[in-house]
């Protein structure tokens, strides 16, 4: 119920041309046809986008994750551990 609910949502907000919404689904959520049984759910599908990462890029998300990390003492410490590896 979440998941339809959330494309119907999105599908409301297509009104709006100056707002745009993205709706990322696992895809065995919505692999289910229940799901898309609603007016117009034709038009989500048609645009819908597979994403897929490459595991080398998933592993520069997750030290990009750490090099910017909100808490300070974390990424400045994570910092210092890359100048010692550079340094090497």
């Amino acid at each position: 119920m979440l998941v339809r609910g959330l494309l119907q949502a999105q599908l409301d907000f297509s009104k709006y041309t100056n707002l745009r919404t993205k709706a990322f689904i696992r895809p065995d959520l919505f692999s289910d046809p229940a799901i898309r049984r609603f007016p117009d759910a034709s038009k989500l599908v048609s645009r819908a986008v597979k994403l897929e990462w490459e595991t080398i890029d998933l592993y520069g998300l997750m030290w990009q994750y750490l090099a910017n990390s909100s808490d300070s003492k974390a990424s400045e410490s994570f910092r210092k551990v890359l100048q010692r590896i550079r340094a090497i």
